[in-house]
């Protein structure tokens, strides 16, 4: 799983990043949990897939800066 997620170059956002797994990873599983997502991206890539997630991000980063 941690080898796919190496194939796909790192970018401003992604689909982890798009569902909440952010940030600091502190425990082992909020690193899974990224891990996870990362690799589902892997296997669902598409065009569509990429304007989804550009189409979330303003709304992600919008939020994380209301949280604070």
């Amino acid at each position: 799983t941690y080898a796919k997620r190496q194939s796909v170059k790192p970018g401003i956002t992604g689909w982890a990043q798009v569902n909440g797994a952010r940030g600091e990873t502190p425990e082992l599983s909020d690193m899974r949990k990224r891990i996870d997502l990362d690799a589902w991206y892997v296997e669902h890539k598409s065009f569509a897939l990429d304007l989804l997630i550009l189409a979330r991000t303003p709304k992600t980063v919008l939020s994380m800066r209301n949280a604070g």
